[in-house]
């Protein structure tokens, strides 16, 4: 998964890149034949798009997580059943958060939490556009499509409308502290680059004393 996540933001930054098409070429070349070989070795990619396609084919086995991520979505209602509310769901403090959310305090905190993130995304977008040194650019460019990944698509899998994946949501989810710490330490690097956006690649001038 780390893997694809890399390799996915790297493509992005190559289209990004302002160089010679025939420079790219084999670059974007290496860098899909890289994702396939990965999506190749996880044996149960299929089965995992299959069942997501089709949950009630194996209601019993890998069609149900998605039939009970819809039955508890469904029966929580607009307002939910309340903080602490009893919910017999596997990794509901990491990968299903999302999931546990909506059933405690309803639809209107998912639209709520969804929209949050939403201009979160909008924000690190306008840094791209105001920052005007080209590493920093760069460097945010690569940062903003993982964040991207990192936040909708547990998002959209806790509903049912992605395919499981071993996704926590940034900020939110309980996780693993490296992965929280990397988290923090990116969105520091973001901030880093846009606080210094004027200042960075401009020749710097010493007083002697």
């Amino acid at each position: 998964m780390n893997l694809k996540l890399y390799l996915f933001g790297f493509v992005v930054l190559l289209m990004y890149t302002k160089t010679v098409k025939k420079e790219k070429l084999p670059l974007y070349i290496t860098s899909v034949g890289a994702y396939l070989v990965a999506l190749l070795l996880d044996y149960h990619t299929f089965d995992k798009l299959l069942d997501w396609m089709q949950p009630m084919k194996d209601p019993e086995g890998g069609g149900y997580f998605y039939l009970l991520v819809m039955e508890t979505i469904r029966s929580a209602g607009f307002w939910g059943k309340g903080f602490g509310a009893p919910l017999q769901f596997p990794q509901i403090d990491s990968d299903f958060k999302f999931t546990y959310l909506i059933h405690s305090y309803g639809w209107i905190a998912g639209l709520l939490i969804l929209l949050a993130v939403t201009l979160f995304m909008m924000r690190l977008v306008r840094v791209v556009k105001e920052v005007d040194e080209p590493y920093g650019k760069h460097l945010i460019v690569s940062i903003v499509p993982l964040f991207s990944v990192y936040f909708f698509w547990p998002l959209l899998m806790s509903t049912g409308m992605l395919p499981i994946a071993q996704l926590e949501i940034p900020f939110l989810s309980y996780s693993r502290i490296g992965t929280a710490l990397a988290h923090f330490a990116v969105l520091g690097l973001v901030l880093s680059v846009h606080r210094h956006r004027n200042s960075i690649g401009k020749p710097h001038t010493y007083m002697a004393k």
